[in-house]
């Protein structure tokens, strides 16, 4: 979950964590004053590539394009591999003794370098840093978008930007994975461009023109830069997919009209408790679930409760309604979409996650509300998951990202998984503030300023479940930590184990009753 915990003891990660926390809210500082932040390294750390993703999470962010995240990070490694090779591949030329500048000790010394030393980063660093060889990480925020240059000071040679004009070209005119493959297969070139090609087609579908990507070299360096726009225009290829999406959500079953008769009744400030009661018993699988919800340690109650006379009292109207619209809606979403096991298991534990962490920063009032958001904050995904349409085919995604293609699938689409759930639920007229958390759960601070606390805590919730299943770099949003009073990672390190130790007894207690 966090780097090398079973390592370091607490006190050691509680340190590296306020370490990475100043130097993330100094470029933060810089970017916002002064509109720029660079720094030099010679070997891309893990250090360095959390900072890269909090950049850019915190860039696209400013203007709601956060689903490009993923496949703006896979571009700016490819920047930052290429520099840290070109370099490595001077320092390890001067070691052969061999003039990369001559056409037989060129062939000669790339034949060895591909074999052994792509693989010896560590090995040539001291000879690298004796060099001055450095790459140099430029972030800029422009009028109308941002920019990320990377700089190398080694000279591109003649051949190679040959070379790489001819990928960036073909970056141009190639629309698949597979075509890229084909090209790299009949290519005879060194190593056939194939990482230039894919970002040049990676930026081109998803709505990025490819004279956004340059690569240029003058006197003593290189650079390479790619400008994000602050609007970005689907690829015409992706459009059609774009519309079917939309009119998905809009032809999405309503609820049945036994839920909307409930629903009317328990909105109404003079209906007797006695009719609620009534239409609840009337559906098995609600009372279902309000008597599991009652009887977990979501609620405290002196005995177990068997009735539904007994548990709305308790739970109060509000948190009914929540529940019965909650349930309606997942009963649509199983019925109508294939969902898959492992995504009910991560929303149910985000769910519990946001619940106990609302209480644990004082905001108890809200539990059961975040425990619904986050229950619902993915949803957005099932769709993208689960949608059949033969234009998917034409975008060619899935080659793209076997581990997570429903990021890329996003980005091709200029629509994200939050803001297509967003839709969802209002489709089904959930209140504003959980429509609200749902659409902004990745960037809680630009929610409307009364849905900002319960934005924070599901985009809380769901960051912790990231690191849980493995995912490297997660962002966590300043202002959520000052909404929240956690003010930096260490203090997230700490709620995350709280809360991660007051799920793991609720399940345990669980059990316990089951099995009784």
């Amino acid at each position: 979950m966090y780097e090398m915990e079973a390592i370091l003891s607490q006190e050691e990660i509680e340190l590296n964590l306020l370490k990475s926390d100043k130097r993330k809210e100094e470029a933060i500082y810089q970017l916002e004053k002064k509109r720029s932040f660079s720094w030099r390294f010679t070997i891309f750390s893990d250090e360095d590539a959390s900072l890269v993703s909090h950049l850019i999470h915190y860039m696209l962010g400013l203007y709601g394009l956060n689903f490009l995240s993923n496949v703006v990070m896979v571009l700016a490694r490819e920047m930052i591999g290429n520099a840290v090779k070109a370099n490595l591949k001077r320092a390890f030329f001067l070691s052969l003794k061999k003039d990369i500048n001559h056409e037989k000790d060129y062939k000669y010394g790339m034949e060895i370098f591909k074999q052994e030393g792509l693989g010896q980063l560590d090995l040539y660093r001291n000879a690298m840093e004796e060099l001055g060889l450095k790459v140099e990480i430029v972030i800029e925020l422009l009028p109308e978008g941002s920019s990320i240059k990377v700089i190398n000071n080694t000279k591109v040679l003649k051949q190679e930007m040959i070379h790489i004009h001819e990928s960036l070209q073909k970056g141009k005119e190639l629309d698949s994975l597979e075509n890229i493959m084909i090209d790299m297969i009949q290519s005879s070139k060194e190593g056939g461009g194939i990482g230039i090609v894919m970002s040049s087609m990676i930026l081109k579908q998803s709505g990025i023109p490819c004279k956004h990507f340059s690569i240029s070299s003058k006197n003593d360096t290189t650079s390479s830069c790619v400008f994000l726009p602050s609007t970005v225009r689907r690829h015409e290829d992706s459009e059609s997919v774009y519309r079917s999406l939309i009119r998905e959500v809009e032809e999405l079953p309503s609820f049945p009209e036994p839920v909307e008769k409930l629903l009317n009744l328990i909105t109404d400030p003079e209906v007797q408790m006695t009719k609620i009661v009534y239409e609840i018993e009337k559906d098995p699988f609600l009372t279902s679930s309000v008597l599991k919800l009652i009887n977990s340690a979501s609620f405290i109650t002196a005995e177990r409760v068997e009735t539904i006379g007994k548990a709305v009292p308790i739970m109060g109207i509000q948190n009914i309604k929540q529940m019965v619209m909650l349930n309606s809606s997942c009963q649509i979403l199983k019925k109508k979409y294939r969902v898959f096991e492992n995504f009910w298991k991560h929303a149910s534990q985000c769910a519990f996650y946001a619940y106990f962490a609302a209480k644990l920063v004082n905001q108890k009032k809200l539990a059961e509300t975040a425990y619904i958001c986050a229950l619902l904050h993915d949803m957005g995904k099932i769709i993208l998951h689960t949608f059949e349409s033969k234009d998917w085919a034409r975008l060619n995604i899935n080659l793209l990202s076997k581990s997570s293609p429903v990021h890329f699938e996003e980005s091709f689409l200029g629509i994200s998984h939050a803001e297509l759930g967003a839709q969802m639920a209002e489709k089904w007229c959930f209140p504003e503030n959980i429509v609200s958390s749902i659409r902004y759960h990745h960037r809680p601070m630009y929610a409307e300023e009364e849905n900002r606390l319960l934005a924070s805590i599901v985009h809380f919730a769901d960051s912790c479940m990231e690191q849980e299943e493995g995912q490297k770099h997660v962002y966590f949003d300043i202002g959520m930590k000052n909404i929240l009073g956690i003010y930096n990672s260490s203090n997230i390190y700490q709620l995350h184990r709280q809360v991660k130790e007051s799920y793991k007894m609720l399940d345990r207690t669980e059990n316990s009753i089951a099995a009784a």
